[in-house]
């Protein structure tokens, strides 16, 4: 299998699964308690809390555990919202559900939502949140990476204007996370969520990271784990498996994205001269696209019959992101940017991943090279 599905979920690395063994056996014991047990897997917790505070350049006591990168983007959302208990929230139309969902719940309880549109490459213009802030406006959020545009947004631009207003800024760094540079306090923002199985962490555990001083209401109630910012007896194993995470993404990161962009510009030109009427979505490759992604639209083509054709060849894409809202079938992403619904309809998400060869992206290629033809002559 030539796994081009790395958007959704990359492989947890060897030492991701080393650095877990120990909270599964022996250290199995329940962090809040003193005993020798639960001492253990309190540290265990800690030092994975440094590992990913390095990886921001924060301070430990900025990042709380959850389970998923949606989890930590409603505990932003919701959390900022529920403290301020009425205001106005800014966002792009083109965000992932996590964000987008989150504002639609809470614009059903009272709360104003400003969905701001982007262009046709999936940009958002800063000034366009500029126009939009209100007196009430409590939250400023958007993505560092587009999960189906690849578009990363001008989060300094963003960030001044929070400061400068001043207003809360979320970025939802669930794609970007591990791979990008991202450092809060340069951007700068007060939030931040990511989701380490998309730098090669386990699934099961999200990050959040919270500005020191900013006070969100918890999303979910009980005990007093995370600083009582989220109930509950914490995934100590997962947790572990993410700070094993952080680290190699912070000793890794500048050769990893080197690696992944070179496969990518390998498939995409050996893609090129094979298929007709194939199309790119969003913007061209360089520093306004994130290094792995690649969202294609192949004219005459449905993406679904195109995935499961691959998926029966060797090669595993996805036909769209693996998080759509309620009652979605393809991208509304893709629908905010204005593409026509024949090209969201036919559109590819693939991403190659650490490991892999330029002989597997040519190889790839032909494949989908084949099964594209192979459907249009049906």
């Amino acid at each position: 299998m030539i796994y081009l599905d790395n958007l959704a979920t990359t492989p947890p690395l060897p030492e991701v699964g080393e650095a877990m063994r120990p909270y599964l056996g022996e250290r199995f014991g329940n962090p809040t308690h003193l005993h020798q047990l639960g001492l253990a897997a309190a540290e265990g917790i800690r030092l994975a809390r440094e590992d990913a505070a390095n990886l921001l350049s924060c301070t430990p006591d900025a990042i709380t555990f959850v389970s998923s990168g949606t989890e930590a983007a409603n505990n932003a959302v919701k959390g900022l919202a529920w403290k301020k208990r009425a205001g106005h929230i800014v966002l792009s139309g083109a965000e992932h559900p996590a964000l987008h969902d989150s504002a639609l719940f809470l614009q059903k309880s009272g709360f104003s939502v400003s969905f701001l549109p982007v262009d046709g490459e999936g940009m958002l213009d800063p000034e366009e949140v500029r126009k939009a802030l209100r007196p009430d406006t409590l939250l400023i959020a958007t993505h560092a990476a587009n999960h189906d545009s690849g578009a990363r947004q001008n989060l300094a631009a963003i960030g001044r204007i929070a400061r400068e207003a001043p207003v809360p800024f979320l970025v939802d760094a669930t794609l970007a996370g591990g791979w990008d540079d991202l450092k809060p306090d340069l951007i700068p923002c007060d939030l931040m969520t990511l989701s380490p199985h998309r730098f090669h962490g386990p699934k099961g555990a999200g990050i959040l990271y919270q500005r020191p001083g900013l006070s969100l209401e918890p999303l979910i109630h009980g005990g007093r784990q995370e600083s009582g910012r989220r109930a509950g007896t914490e995934s100590v194993a997962a947790i572990a498996g993410v700070g094993a995470a952080c680290r190699a993404a912070l000793r890794e990161r500048e050769t990893r994205v080197a690696e992944v962009a070179s496969l990518r510009a390998v498939l995409w030109d050996a893609m090129v001269p094979l298929i007709p009427d194939l199309h790119l979505n969003g913007p061209a490759f360089g520093p306004r696209r994130d290094a792995r992604h690649l969202s294609v639209s192949f004219s005459g083509v449905e993406a679904e019959s195109l995935m499961l054709l691959l998926d029966l060849r060797g090669v595993a894409v996805t036909a769209a992101s693996g998080c759509l809202g309620p009652g979605e079938k393809y991208s509304r992403v893709l629908r905010s940017m204005g593409l026509s619904e024949a090209r969201i309809r036919s559109a590819i998400l693939m991403a190659p991943g650490l490991g892999q060869t330029a002989a597997e992206m040519e190889s790839a290629a032909g494949i989908i090279a084949q099964a594209v033809e192979k459907i249009r002559k049906l």
